[in-house]
């Protein structure tokens, strides 16, 4: 095991990639994309929670609740950051950004069973697309070290969209059993040099879409 987490420097990073490559004959530059792109993409989506909890709206959520970490002028949210799944076609996220429903139903229902839960949630969801509007899932991760950019889209949807009086209730299945639990989704898109923001002001379950 790499121990990709807790190892404190890239430098000890690159001798454990190289040991590791010895040891279960793997190829050393296989394993060090891989493992470089794992490590990246976690510190990352840490700098992301960062922006986050900066904003001067944005409390952390004091109980001691393992479900919801994080409060928007009296909204508790359990906050995702995610990329959109890999296996979806340019076409089918061009529809998930005009209706985001489906893409966070598939976001609830994909939840490990260890960190399931039908409290409310907000996704912070980031896709990287080419100058030609193709999809390049395996590019996704480098949109969050945009964090100019991901803080310019998190401060316009909590600035025009709260206070909230709602948000959408997302009706979905988990082993068996039915849900619903109210979420909400932003999405941070880089289109070839070009970054948007989209989220969601929500009335009556009905949506308007902000750039």
């Amino acid at each position: 095991m790499l121990l990709l987490y807790t190892t404190p420097s890239y430098d000890q990073l690159l001798l454990k990639i190289k040991l590791y490559s010895e040891k279960y004959n793997i190829p050393p530059e296989i394993l060090k994309k891989y493992a470089v792109a794992r490590r990246y993409n976690l510190w990352a989506t840490e700098a992301v929670y960062k922006v986050f909890k900066e904003h001067p709206m944005v409390t952390k959520w004091p109980k001691r609740d393992r479900y919801v970490d994080w409060d928007i002028a009296g909204q508790q949210f359990d906050l995702k950051v995610t990329r959109v799944f890999a296996s979806v076609s340019t076409e089918e996220l061009n529809a998930f950004v005009n209706n985001p429903v489906p893409l966070m139903r598939r976001f609830l229902e994909g939840q490990s069973l260890a960190r399931f839960h039908p409290r409310p949630h907000l996704f912070i969801a980031v896709d990287c697309l080419s100058a030609t509007g193709e999809r390049q899932p395996s590019e996704s991760w480098k949109v969050k070290k945009e964090l100019k950019r991901v803080r310019t889209a998190i401060d316009k949807y909590i600035a025009l969209t709260y206070p909230k009086k709602e948000l959408p209730v997302i009706n979905f299945k988990y082993e068996g059993q039915e849900y619903a639990t109210p979420a909400d989704i932003i999405f941070v898109l880089k289109e070839g040099e070009t970054f948007r923001g989209i989220f969601y002001k929500w009335e009556n379950n009905e949506k308007d879409l902000y750039t």
